[in-house]
């Protein structure tokens, strides 16, 4: 099976036709919540996604534990916020994770509805991911970006990934390669994204420090069902 790999915007999702079908997705909330996510598997957790407020405010109905942020406020109710230094500290035990996202969430559930697999990416598992993609199939890489805006700090992930993937990239990915040329973590953590996430968030230096220190050999890989977020292959059978 050929391997390829394409960009591919959360709103281009739902457009998707009668093409060739769709292997995987790889997601990508770099600041902040596919970090979280990654951090959160690594613990142990399985986490309920929820794409809006008011599914968040069912699921605190259900006696669930939510985490994350709407528009980077954290909701009343919540455990903490899109940290992954802090859901280190979540017990494993108790009620279970519900975990919100203005923009990470929306992209995995979107996502789910044109693939079975859907796989989140961060600086730590480019090379777990890229071994993944290599198996072959069509992969889409999907930068989640702010309120329907692209951001550096994505797109570098998704450029990241496919410099690990020589000659099997869409021709979109590949210009977005040569546009981010040069571009370097430093330059992510002083970019407009990191200077408002130290600005606004109390724990967000903590947060940048640990997205960012993170070398690419993690092998986590959380994996989305269409409800869970469990670590992959751990998974049941393909949906019914």
């Amino acid at each position: 099976m050929s391997t390829g790999l394409e960009l591919c915007d959360p709103s281009e999702l739902e457009l998707l036709g009668d093409g060739a079908p769709v292997t995987g997705v790889v997601v990508v909330d770099l600041f902040r919540a596919t970090s979280t996510l990654r951090s959160l598997v690594e613990h142990g957790h399985e986490t309920e996604i929820l794409a809006t407020p008011e599914e968040a405010a069912e699921a605190l109905r259900r006696g669930r534990r939510c985490l994350g942020e709407w528009h980077g406020a954290v909701l009343d109710g919540f455990v903490c916020g899109n940290s992954p230094t802090r859901v280190r500290d979540l017990p494993v035990t108790g009620a279970p994770l519900s975990f919100l996202s203005s923009n990470g969430a929306r992209a995995l559930t979107r996502a789910a509805r044109v693939a079975d697999t859907v796989l989140t990416g961060d600086l730590a598992n480019l090379d777990a991911l890229a071994a993944t993609v290599a198996r072959g199939g069509r992969w889409l890489c999907v930068p989640a970006g702010c309120r329907g805006e692209r951001r550096t700090e994505d797109d570098f992930v998704c450029v990241e990934l496919a410099r690990r993937l020589p000659g099997a990239v869409g021709p979109r990915l590949a210009r977005l390669c040569r546009s981010l040329d040069g571009v370097t973590v430093d330059d992510l953590a002083h970019g407009s994204s990191a200077e408002w996430l130290v600005r606004h968030e109390q724990t967000g230096a903590d947060d940048l420090a640990f997205i960012l220190a993170q070398r690419p050999d993690s092998p986590v890989l959380p994996y989305y069902d269409g409800k869970l977020l469990r670590r992959y292959p751990d998974r049941p059978g393909p949906r019914g």
